[in-house]
């Protein structure tokens, strides 16, 4: 199994360094540093799992990159990295379809804690089978 392939787009390269030390190596990191190049990815990537979002540097524009990954038919999770502390900024980043957004200044810990609940590191469950009763079933007498 192929580890999980995360799109961080920042800016700034001490985001990365932030985000290896939460993964602790258990991903592939496709950086991008501006909005266009990180649309292109979205769109040519099948693959991802997760996208992490800086808008630490102010050049990011997380909406678009929100709206492209809703438009992708596989519910891509999205982690904002804001700037903004306030309640009013993650409860608007969580309706423009943020997974979860994160207040700068962030720890290690933190983003661990919030890629987490993406559950992008958990094996695929296998779906159970539902019983159906076959028609021979239905004609066999007790």
């Amino acid at each position: 199994m192929h580890p999980p392939i995360l799109l961080l787009i920042s800016a700034n390269p001490l985001v990365s360094l932030l985000l290896e030390q939460a993964l602790n190596c258990r991903a592939t990191i496709l950086p991008a540093a501006t909005t266009e190049e990180a649309l292109r990815l979205l769109k040519d990537q099948t693959d991802l799992k997760l996208v992490i979002c800086d808008e630490s540097q102010g050049r990011i524009a997380s909406q678009a990159i929100l709206a492209q990954a809703r438009r992708s038919a596989r519910n891509l999770p999205v982690i904002i990295l804001g700037t903004d502390g306030s309640a009013k900024a993650a409860v608007e980043a969580l309706h423009r379809g943020a997974t979860d957004y994160l207040a700068q200044p962030v720890t290690a810990k933190d983003l661990q804690s919030s890629i987490q609940k993406t559950l992008v590191f958990e094996a695929p469950t296998a779906q159970p089978r539902e019983e159906h009763s076959s028609a021979f079933d239905q004609i066999v007498s007790r």
